[in-house]
């Protein structure tokens, strides 16, 4: 009898542990299911037709001042600095006026990029391969050796945390092949995470050279990372929190556009010019050319453009709030694809290499977007 009743106790404890492990089981499953709910697709199908950004110009800097300018920074002191093309200084404007430079920062070697965080200079040196953090009077506060690769665009998160572009050269002393590898790496340049990689031969990619690669922009504003997605007839963002976990995903439809006869013969003019690789694709064009983010945390996105119904130097820009929901488009003249042109604050600095000019325009976001 006691037997049978151990026995019935034992079976009872099986049942209770297999209930209780069963209940287990599906609140972990259905945790797996809520997580999975929370990641959002937000699909824009359709778009405003693009209305003319006629914005109040500030100040111009022309071809007396510089040369080929490709990259350009704001302080919070309205101070631009930029970067003038296979140069080896980097130029301080205050209203259009020349107010100092930082020259030979690299020693003897060229600087492929820069950035300001907290209105500090970063440089990246060319032929030594390195990164340097610059004072206000142009001395080298810490170098930092980088092997091969060299970081050719760089956005601080915050002090500590790094994304970034960087671009091996698999031939030395040539760019016939190279490896572009999109990672998150510390404030020492040790990698995190890989987030994509790329490799090919610049002279026989299908890329074009004029636009970003792995367009990404760091929105401060809400704490979110964007990353853009092309193809042809459409193009994504992947909105990351600080620590790269994917919050959600914004889905646009585009249009695809053919790359014209005429538009090739331009683009190969430039690519002489200017010496750059030239893409040998006339077939459809990628959808983003660039991303940023404004002061008030907005997403913008530089759509490419059809020649056929806009000038071969008109920039296609898509607005988002920073939850991927559409805005509205716009249409800016005289803008070269071979500069960037980025909002810092309430300004929109525009640069045109070919030209040898930049121009600093007045945003007023509120009443744009409004």
């Amino acid at each position: 009898m006691k037997t049978m009743d151990y026995i019935y106790k034992m079976k009872k404890i099986i049942k209770y542990i297999l209930i209780i492990g069963l209940i287990v089981i599906l609140v972990f499953c259905s945790g797996l299911i809520k997580e999975k709910k929370v990641l959002k697709r937000i699909v824009n199908l359709e778009y405003s037709i693009p209305e003319e950004l006629n914005l109040e110009k500030i100040y111009s800097i022309d071809s007396t001042e510089v040369r080929l300018p490709l990259q350009s920074c704001l302080n919070s002191k309205d101070e631009l600095y930029v970067l003038e093309y296979f140069s080896k200084k980097v130029k301080v404007f205050k209203n259009g006026e020349l107010l100092r430079k930082y020259d030979n920062i690299c020693d003897s070697s060229n600087i492929s990029s820069f950035t300001l965080f907290n209105d500090t200079l970063f440089v990246s040196c060319i032929e030594d391969k390195s990164y340097r953090t610059i004072s206000k009077k142009g001395d080298v506060l810490r170098k930092i050796m980088l092997d091969d690769e060299l970081p050719i665009d760089i956005s601080f998160i915050d002090e500590n945390n790094i994304i970034g572009l960087f671009k091996t050269n698999l031939v030395a002393r040539k760019e016939l092949y190279v490896n572009l590898d999109l990672k998150l790496v510390d404030k020492y340049f040790n990698p995190k995470k890989l987030i994509s990689s790329f490799f090919n031969s610049l002279y026989q990619m299908n890329f074009d050279p004029e636009i970003t690669m792995f367009p990404h922009a760091v929105n401060k504003v809400n704490n979110l990372i964007y990353l853009g997605v092309t193809s042809t007839e459409k193009y994504s963002i992947f909105a990351y929190d600080m620590n790269m976990k994917l919050q959600f995903v914004i889905n646009n439809k585009a249009d695809s556009i053919s790359v014209t006869k005429d538009e090739f013969k331009l683009k190969l003019k430039r690519a002489k010019e200017v010496k750059l690789p030239l893409s040998k694709s006339l077939g459809l064009k990628e959808n983003i050319e660039n991303i940023f983010c404004d002061g008030q945390g907005n997403i913008w996105v530089r759509r490419g453009v059809d020649y056929s119904k806009y000038s071969f130097d008109t920039a296609i820009l898509d607005v988002f709030k920073y939850n991927g929901k559409y805005i509205k488009s716009f249409f800016i003249k005289n803008t070269s694809r071979l500069g960037n042109f980025k909002i810092y604050g309430d300004k929109l600095v525009v640069l045109n290499p070919e030209l040898s000019k930049v121009d600093v325009y007045k945003m007023n976001l509120p009443e744009i977007l409004k």
